[in-house]
């Protein structure tokens, strides 16, 4: 732990926390001959560090307790002085100073004498801050989605400063597929606009729980290119270790959501000048077009207008959308819009729409930002983009499109479970075999028929190669080094829970990296071959003078060995023959029960079996 975090904290056990952990123990051990094994819930076990007001339920990883701590929390005093229940190291003694990032086997010690064997870890994380959200009396499971919640929120710098307190604020879920999952996504709701985790002042914040993301990075490495690239709009971030209730929630990115109040830019809200008109039970749908009946409107409705191209289905989600040139749109802001305005901003689009098929005249499009978004997606290959999470913004009294902000980056850099989009020779422009295919916008396709806006795609990604090739040589690794204790907390967190519908193709965390250097230097190579560039991808060297094992069990149990050399990529032609017409799947990775890919380099031991 670095010398500037290292405070003296006294460290105060819950007696009857610790008491119910004992009691459990006890009944554990009688249930089973497994000293120790947990079979029940060791009930509330927290740990309160007095320094700081802050208390810290335990965990149960089904063999002991574990306590995730803060940056900031130093064990090196461990005072039970005022606990009557006292916890021992293996020797029989009263621990002062348990050990970091390992489970230990201790006694619990109870007034009579009595002892206990059990299992207790603490684990620390590094340079990160922490939120500690306090709800008001509710339990993490009762947060709605749609729903706020009230809340107090406290925020600690890594060195434990606090630079943040709400006793006002709330808490709501959010997401679609992602607040499905076990680690969940939250949007919180302050009292006041305030800066948070030293991040530009809002009043509204997003904590992306990254569940489809192994390694926690892709969104926060999307949006610091994307604002590197001079996007518009892209929202700042930064990582943070969330508490709620005291409970660990694991590694978080906070940041805002899409929102023309985030352009450095200021751009006209129409949403603020609707107000005085606005009536939320004047609803108007039906299968085109959706919004609200005004008596009277705004005299300008030429902007500003925020839009995402969104899924069909999502249209019967949302209160403001149209349908334009076959694809669906959600009217993002204006969120009150009256039915006048969305009949603007429709034909608006069916304009824009007529205007890439015919390639004629696209003088309201604005190549900038429409190329370099375009680039952004197609370097990080991301499997959302041109069907949902796809946005664009026209400003008030301006005829141009732009294209962003840049939104959702967790299903990218081939992180996709069973989907060709692993394959980093692959192209947004590609896509006919999707059964998504009707729906996914193909403005970008059309647009390359042009051969000016083809010019100024290719002009403007020769000036960003020097960006995209450092995002793989160091961003990468440098986010590495800030996030890699608050990562090996959060996969320990959730990894008897399912926390995370994507387990990576690696269990070796700085394996999993390797691969996003690896795909990113890849999609470059791509990206000079589709952009007819002469230059050269900077090699990011990633191979290792070493060998790995890869063992293929066959169905009768045969283990077929295999020696292969660091980052070798494998054919098919190449695996263990076997009778295609009893196994379907073929080859299936046993740690993550995926399909063996070529397109996945080889970087640690591996077992396979046949399905």
């Amino acid at each position: 732990m670095p010398i500037a975090f290292k405070r003296r904290i006294i460290i105060l056990f819950s007696a009857f926390a610790i008491a119910a952990a004992a009691v459990c123990a006890l009944t554990a051990k009688g249930a089973s001959e497994q000293t120790g094994y947990m079979t029940v819930s060791p009930g509330d076990s927290t740990v309160f560090f007095r320094e700081y007001d802050l208390r810290i339920r335990g965990w149960d990883n089904g063999t002991g307790t574990v306590f995730f701590i803060p940056s900031y929390i130093n064990l090196k005093a461990l005072d039970q002085t005022d606990s009557p229940i006292k916890i021992c190291g293996s020797d029989g003694q009263i621990m002062t100073e348990p050990s970091l990032n390992e489970m230990q086997d201790i006694i619990v010690r109870d007034p009579e004498g009595n002892e206990t064997p059990w299992k207790l870890g603490f684990y620390s994380s590094e340079n990160l801050y922490t939120i500690d959200i306090t709800l008001d009396g509710i339990g993490i499971g009762d947060i709605d989605h749609d729903v706020y919640s009230d809340a107090v929120i406290d925020i600690h710098s890594p060195d434990g400063r606090r630079t943040y307190h709400d006793k006002d604020a709330a808490i709501k879920g959010r997401g679609n597929s992602t607040w499905e999952s076990a680690k969940k996504p939250y949007e919180i709701r302050l009292s006041a606009p305030g800066s948070l985790c030293g991040l530009k002042t809002s009043g509204k914040w997003v904590l992306l729980a990254n569940s489809y993301d192994d390694t926690k990075i892709l969104n926060k490495l999307a949006f610091d290119l994307s604002d590197r690239m001079g996007m518009e709009g892209t929202t700042d971030s930064e990582w943070a270790d969330l508490y709620i209730n005291g409970e660990y929630c694991g590694n978080y990115l906070l940041c805002k959501e899409p929102s023309l109040k985030n352009f450095k830019e200021k751009i006209t809200d129409l949403e603020d000048l609707n107000e005085p008109f606005f009536d939320p039970e004047a609803v108007f749908a039906d299968e085109e077009v959706k919004g609200y009946l005004y008596r009277d409107a705004p005299a300008d409705i030429s902007g500003g207008y925020l839009i995402e191209k969104n899924w069909n289905q999502s249209f019967f989600e949302k209160k403001t959308g149209f349908h334009a040139g076959g694809y669906c749109f959600t009217v993002k802001e204006p969120d009150n819009a009256s039915m006048e305005e969305i009949g603007y901003v429709r034909d608006y689009f069916e304009g824009i729409d007529d205007a890439i098929q015919k390639g004629e005249d696209l003088s309201r499009i604005d190549f900038r930002s429409f190329s370099r978004r375009f680039l952004l997606e197609e370097f990080l290959y991301n499997i959302d983009y041109g069907r949902t999470s796809c946005f664009f913004y026209k400003k008030q009294n301006d005829d141009v499109l732009y294209a962003g902000p840049c939104w959702d980056y967790d299903l990218t850099c081939g992180r996709v479970r069973e989907s060709s989009f692993n394959d980093y020779t692959g192209s947004l422009l590609r896509q006919e075999k999707s059964d998504a295919y009707p729906e996914i916008l193909k403005w970008d396709r059309e647009l390359l028929e042009n051969g000016d806006y083809r010019r100024s795609l290719y002009a403007e990604f020769r000036k960003l190669i020097p960006l995209l090739q450092d995002a793989y040589l160091k961003q990468v690794d440098a986010y590495r080094d800030r996030i890699g204790a608050s990562l090996a907390m959060d996969a320990l967190r959730w990894s008897r829970e399912g926390g995370s519908s994507y387990r990576g193709y690696y269990s070796d965390p700085d394996n999993k990296y390797r691969h996003v250097k690896f795909f990113l230097n890849k999609r470059l190579e791509h990206l000079m071959e589709l952009c007819e560039t002469a230059s050269v991808a900077a090699d990011p060297g990633l191979d290792r003078d070493e060998t790995h094992r890869l063992t293929f069990i066959t169905d009768e149990g045969e283990e077929i060995v295999r020696e292969v050399k660091d980052g070798s990529q494998l054919k098919e032609e190449e695996l263990p023959e076997y009778d295609r017409a009893e196994h379907e799947e073929g080859w299936i990775c046993e740690y993550n029960n995926e399909a063996f890919s070529y397109y996945i380099p080889v970087y640690e031991d591996m077992v396979l079996i046949l399905r």
